[in-house]
């Protein structure tokens, strides 16, 4: 009993393994050996295959093979009628390698080609030829290939990396372009799509970096994701009348000029855009009604966006995008430099809306805007400076990027639902009404929180007045001078300074002076002029020089002969 079993067993392994080998081989009118499994023994068809149960046997390496349309085993004829998965598979030495197909062809199964990176071409005759399988000629070397009209199913990543290939048309009975199917063709530079393509499937046409025309001659309904991301020298493409431009399917189309984005579609999602740093303006059709904030990040000249007049969600207002009642600023133009101010009718920054702008360098936010939304002003490079003039609600981390310099207008610290959304090093200058409640708000606490006024200059005086004191902004100067009361004079202040008026510059603190004037003192009679003396000045108690003397208390300078100077004060009657 163990024996039968074991015999049974050895049978059912026999007949599995068979199943995966070549049926039989046969030579072809060239002397080349080509492996075949039979695929309908009622119809009598066959497929091209590998040889014995080593897909990666790589049994072809004849510099040319003719496939040919029939062959004979057992006494019986057989239609070749597919190229069968990985049947050439890694195969062919020769730089020069050459295949043809002939015309009972229907199908070319997945990865049947795949990695012949010596294939120089393939040629195709007749019009059976339904089905390009997944990876078919993925990696391969050709330079061209023809595909025939009749051919209606291109897999996925059928020519992926074949990065000798320069222009392809494709067939018009061909419905969809399958996802990744021209993925890192890095040399092809021109394609024509025609007959009845419906889509455009996503990453088709990704990273091919030599790109510049797609002609579309269909009806293309749908473009998939990245379908033309990184396709760095695309100069020329018109946008059919599809309903939607998904996410990075322009991606980094550096070289696009222009573009038509006709009144069929309905929805721009986010980063379709991205990177196309030719665009200069973009006219939106009255369609759409969806447009994600970061569709055109990082379009450094992007200048303008216009919107049809008779859109129902969005407008425009001097170039940049905003909601239709103008209460929601969508999008800035990534190419606008320097400082911009928000219009005053704005009550929100939308997500996004200034993502990628790398030229603004300053804003303004009005009192008007009552919220910022998440990640509103994210990788704004050249952005060092934001000014809030009213007191929004602010989104995550990330909303304001990394600004060195904050000015609030307000004393009210604006609010965060972020911890912390600036770095450590931002600079946040607040008035000093508002600067301890900065000093410990959430989201403003971790800054460099600096206090820019107003600041006090305030005199403490004593038989005089002070004139000049009063609320001074940070930086600013102010003067200050002092008139004594009658029967006083100034001397000096009370840190002994003696300037009168005295100027302080640069204020950047409360500053407390202090000044008291001295009584006069008035001599009791008037001493007669020393005989030593050669000349005298005469002076009023406040300084000024006199030209001769006058009635009143004065100070006379005197001059001796011995060169000393004195001086008094006298009462002229």
């Amino acid at each position: 009993m163990k024996i039968q079993l074991l015999s049974i067993i050895a049978l059912l392994l026999g007949t599995a393994t068979q199943l995966f080998a070549h049926d039989f081989e046969a030579a072809n009118s060239d002397g080349v050996t080509i492996y075949y499994n039979i695929t309908d023994d009622v119809k009598k068809t066959v497929c091209v295959t590998y040889k014995g149960n080593d897909k990666y046997s790589a049994a072809y390496i004849a510099a040319s093979i003719n496939v040919p349309s029939s062959v004979e085993y057992e006494g019986q004829t057989y239609s070749v009628t597919a190229i069968g998965d990985f049947a050439f598979h890694a195969c062919f030495s020769s730089s020069e390698s050459e295949v043809s197909l002939p015309s009972t062809i229907e199908a070319i199964n997945q990865k049947a080609f795949s990695e012949c990176w010596s294939l120089k071409s393939i040629s195709f005759t007749g019009t059976a030829l339904k089905t390009i399988g997944n990876y078919a000629f993925s990696k391969c070397y050709m330079a061209s290939i023809t595909i025939p009209n009749s051919v209606n199913e291109i897999g996925e990543y059928a020519f992926e990396n074949c990065n000798a290939l320069t222009d392809v048309t494709l067939p018009s009975a061909l419905k969809d372009i399958s996802p990744y199917a021209f993925h890192e063709c890095t040399r092809l530079e021109n394609v024509v799509i025609q007959g009845n393509v419906e889509t455009i499937g996503k990453n088709a046409f990704e990273d091919c970096k030599k790109l510049k025309t797609v002609t579309i001659t269909g009806n293309i309904q749908t473009i998939g994701e990245y379908a033309f991301n990184k396709c760095w020298e695309l100069q020329n493409i018109t946008i059919p009348s599809v309903t939607t431009i998904a996410r990075y399917t322009f991606n980094e189309c550096k070289s696009l000029p222009a573009i038509e984005i006709k009144n069929s579609v309905t929805s721009i999602e986010n980063y379709a855009f991205n990177h196309c740093e030719s665009l200069t303006s973009v006219s939106l059709p009255k369609s759409l009604t969806t447009i994600h904030p970061s569709a055109f990040s990082f379009c450094n000249n992007l200048k303008e966006i216009k919107v049809d007049s008779e859109n129902g969600h969005y407008c425009d207002v001097d170039g940049i995008l905003y909601s239709k009642d103008q209460e929601t600023l969508v999008m800035y133009c990534p190419g606008l430099k320097g400082e911009f101010t928000v219009s005053s009718e704005t009550k929100t920054i939308g997500e996004k809306a200034f993502s990628g702008c790398s030229h603004l360098t300053s804003l303004v936010i009005p009192s008007s805007v009552e919220r910022i939304e998440n990640n509103a002003i994210a990788d704004c490079i050249a952005l060092e400076k934001i000014t809030f003039l009213g007191n929004p609600t602010i989104g995550e981390i990330g909303t304001l990027g990394s600004v060195a310099y904050v000015y609030s207008e307000t004393t009210t610290p604006q609010v965060f639902t972020s911890k912390f959304p600036f770095m450590s090093t931002t600079k946040v200058y607040v008035s000093s009404y508002a600067y301890e409640a900065y000093k410990t708000a959430n989201g403003w606490k971790n800054c460099n929180i600096i206090n820019c006024g107003p600041f006090t200059v305030s005199a403490n005086a004593t038989n005089c007045t002070v004139t000049g004191t009063g609320t001074y902004d940070k930086g600013s100067e102010a003067t200050l001078t002092v008139t004594p009361a009658s029967g006083y004079e100034f001397t000096e202040w009370s840190d002994g300074n003696t300037d009168n008026p005295r100027v302080i510059s640069n204020i950047t603190e409360d500053t407390e002076l202090t000044v008291v004037c001295s009584l006069i003192e008035i001599p009791t009679g008037i001493s007669d002029i020393e005989s030593d003396v050669i000349s005298c000045e005469y002076y009023d108690i406040n300084g000024r020089q006199l030209s001769q003397i006058q009635k009143g208390i004065i100070i006379v300078v005197k001059h001796h002969a011995d060169g000393s100077t004195t001086r008094e004060k006298q009462v002229i009657k």
